[in-house]
């Protein structure tokens, strides 16, 4: 499963399958663990400020801008857009700290399209505005994969980077830069597609050998990375669903299943098993 880890020796945090044996790629150190979330004590200072400053924001939104925003020389009652308020609140910020709210990346969600994967990136809180976004090898962030100077990229190879990797940027497009905070972005997993399709048969034996293949994703050709999972004789409330078979593996390893059984198999364009059904028998079951 991917998870989120923190290098010890570098303090670097990255993401990785945590099936396999987990290396730094940034310092190549095995010296790590599972992140966990830090609160900087800046915001436990500021927080309080913005929230603070959010209601004030709502609530003479609700009676009149008149003191804040202008509108030709009159009062409006129509509240400011999104980011007027973001402008305000940013102010805030800086006023308090004596420090301006930091550039941050964001990622959209990931497609593949055949020959690579397709999504966007924006940066808020940047205030150059000539620059460029770059998607870097995680192993050699001077080696730039793609660039994208409106953040909208297409055909991006997969990652060959453990936890199939690559680290996010945005460039000063004058002096070739970094700009803010890199973001590193797991998923780009190897994908193609297979002549011949997988059957119920051929599933079921992987999954009574418990084949490691089944367990990270990317790892098996025959099986789409976001392959669902639909269940027989769970009760439809049921908690703790498996989301994927290296769950199912251990409802079964656990005994808290008796066993599964293939019932039907889905599968996507390039012949890969897009959906698997399993009947289940729980441990208390008496059939």
């Amino acid at each position: 499963m991917i998870r989120k880890f923190e290098c010890k020796n570098c303090k670097k945090r990255f993401e990785a399958d945590d099936a396999n044996e987990v290396v730094c790629p940034h310092c190549q150190s095995d010296n790590v663990e599972y992140a966990t979330f830090h609160i900087p004590s800046k915001v436990w200072k500021t927080s309080g400020i913005i929230v603070l400053m959010i209601g004030v924001v709502y609530g003479l939104s609700l009676v009149s801008w008149e003191n804040l925003f202008a509108n030709g020389g009159k009062e409006t009652a129509t509240p400011p857009d999104s980011d007027t308020i973001r402008i305000v609140l940013n102010q805030q910020y800086t006023n308090e700290t004596g420090e301006e709210i930091p550039p941050e990346i964001e990622i959209g969600s990931r497609t593949f399209e055949g020959v690579g994967y397709s999504f966007a990136a924006t940066v808020k809180n940047l205030k150059v505005t000539d620059f460029y976004y770059a998607v870097l090898d995680p192993y050699n962030e001077q080696n730039v994969i793609v660039r994208s100077d409106d953040g909208r990229f297409k055909d991006v190879p997969y990652s060959k980077a453990d936890g199939s990797i690559y680290t996010i940027a945005v460039f000063d497009a004058k002096t070739d830069t970094i700009l803010c905070k890199m973001e590193q972005v797991t998923g780009f997993i190897k994908q193609k597609s297979v002549s011949k399709k997988m059957s119920v048969s051929e599933l079921q034996a992987k999954i009574d050998k418990r084949d490691p293949s089944l367990m990270g994703v990317g790892e098996n050709d025959y099986l789409s990375p976001n392959y669902t999972l639909t269940f027989v004789g769970l009760p439809k409330d049921a908690p703790n669903k498996p989301e994927n078979l290296y769950d199912v593996f251990e409802k079964l390893d656990m005994e808290t299943w008796t066993s599964v059984k293939v019932s039907s198999l889905e599968y996507d364009d390039m012949n890969r098993i897009s959906g698997i059904t399993l009947k289940v028998q729980e441990s208390n079951d008496n059939f």
